[in-house]
């Protein structure tokens, strides 16, 4: 199938798509992934500045489109952001038609077949098995964690739909919401026994919301569907999904609690909505195939251990309101090449950019006071670096082993308190550059003398 364009959709947008959907198209500057993280339709700058209006939703059956999670304002205001080759990548949100939750599970083991769902309920539903067993009635009058259990007679596949007919049906758990085992007593913890392991595909419907621990766990997982009513997540939400391949955060959310992606091993394409203002701690760690992401330009800090080992990761699109880069933010991003901080940047945090070894360029934007220790430890592709003039404070170890590293251009007249070891002394290519006339204040500045050989004035 390709898309020519429609009556409906704008002469620019016409002008520009031609792309074959059913093997996704080619990714650029601005891409429009599905839910499954098929691109369906993708433009240059360029291309996407000149746009009039979205691309059509798609379809699929069983499943309504709710909608882009970008406006075409968002995306062109933020493609203007683009410095080197970042990606945006703009979802579709979806509800299923019913408005029944649905959940896929493949069992494959005769020695599984019972099943355990874990939730909260406020009001009333049911549970059809899939099996054409009798529908289980569910009820509740608060947010107390309940269970219901259903044997499987035989292996296979299955869908399992959900009907909340009034309240809300929250997904909870303190390990995982979905939980397999003949001997559930005996097996209280999530390491010793095969939970979520059936759980291919998730279709949210409508009253559903998502607790601490949602779907953890569920390591067959593959695609998810989440509608716009969904907005806000408990911490763990997805945590070690490792089959999750992409997934649309929808519009209207402000806040991604701690690790609700972290460990979904090979996601490649994480959309995320320009509402988000708040990321909390390992929120993407151990994401090793994610490659690209576009931070919203409303997100103010990236916290502690954001995108730690997040070896794939190749760019990211930084926003424009980040006031710091939490400790060990990036730590081992070892594919991450260039990166352009914007002018709001305050802090670089505790090993912010330790062991991202394939670092090449980064830029230390003005306004930037404080690089603290280990801030770029283990860069071993770093050639240059610019410490601009507003920096008052270098911390321990900041530069070490840094092997590539071979020109040092410090802008500030009065020498930044240095810690210890920042540099590697002992690097034969290394020259520090000092301000025109600063040259014997640097030379006999405590900390600084240490690389009194290495020094030369900076030619105006």
């Amino acid at each position: 199938m390709i898309y020519l364009g429609r009556d409906s959709v704008g002469v620019g947008f016409r002008q520009i798509i031609s792309q074959e959907l059913s093997t996704g198209a080619p990714e650029k500057a601005v891409n429009f992934i599905d839910y499954d993280g098929t691109i369906v339709a993708s433009f240059t700058k360029e291309e996407a500045l000149v746009l009039d209006a979205l691309p059509p939703n798609p379809t699929h059956e069983g499943l309504t489109a709710q909608g882009w999670n970008w406006t075409l304002a968002e995306i062109k205001s933020r493609v203007l952001d683009i410095v080197y080759d970042e990606s945006i990548y703009v979802g579709q949100m979806y509800v299923t038609t019913s408005g029944k939750t649905e959940l896929f599970i493949e069992i494959v083991n005769d020695n599984v077949l019972d099943f355990r769902l874990y939730f909260a309920m406020n009001g009333t539903g049911t549970i059809d098995w899939g099996d054409n067993t009798e529908v289980t009635s569910i009820s509740g009058n608060s947010d107390q964690r309940q269970y219901v259990t259903h044997a499987y007679a035989q292996k296979g596949s299955y869908k399992i739909t959900i009907s909340v007919t009034s309240g809300k049906l929250t997904f909870v758990n303190q390990s995982s919401s979905l939980i397999l085992s003949r001997n559930f007593a005996s097996q209280s913890m999530p390491y010793n026994m095969p939970f979520a392991s059936v759980l291919t595909e998730i279709r949210l419907g409508n009253d559903i919301s998502l607790d601490a621990n949602a779907f953890a766990y569920c390591t067959k997982l593959q695609v998810i569907t989440i509608p716009s009513s969904v907005t806000v997540f408990g911490a763990s939400a997805f945590y070690s999904c490792y089959s999750l391949r992409s997934i649309t955060i929808p519009r209207g959310t402000v806040n991604l609690p701690l690790s609700i992606l972290s460990s979904c091993c090979i996601i490649k394409s994480i959309s995320l909505p320009c509402t988000i203002e708040t990321v909390e701690g390992t929120a993407f760690s151990n994401c090793y195939c994610l490659e690209k992401i576009a931070a919203p330009n409303s997100l103010t800090s990236f916290s502690l251990n954001c995108f730690n080992y997040c070896y794939g990761l190749k760019k990211i699109l930084m926003p424009t309101a980040l006031t710091s880069i939490g400790n060990s933010a990036f730590n081992n991003c070892r594919m991450l090449d260039r990166v352009h901080l914007k002018n709001n940047i305050t802090t670089i945090g505790e090993s912010a950019f330790s062991y991202a070894s394939g670092l090449t360029e980064i830029n230390i934007p003005n306004g930037v006071t404080t690089i603290n220790k280990n801030a770029f430890q283990g860069c071993y592709s770093l050639m240059e670096v610019i410490i601009p003039s507003t920096v008052t404070s270098i911390g321990d170890s900041a530069f070490i082993s840094c092997s590539s590293l071979s020109k040092v251009y410090v802008k500030p007249t009065t020498p930044p308190t240095l810690g210890s070891s920042v540099f590697n002394a002992a690097f034969p290519n290394l020259i520090i550059y000092v301000p025109a006339g600063c040259l014997d204040i640097y030379q006999n500045e405590p900390g600084w003398s240490t690389y009194a050989s290495k020094m030369q004035e900076e030619v105006a």
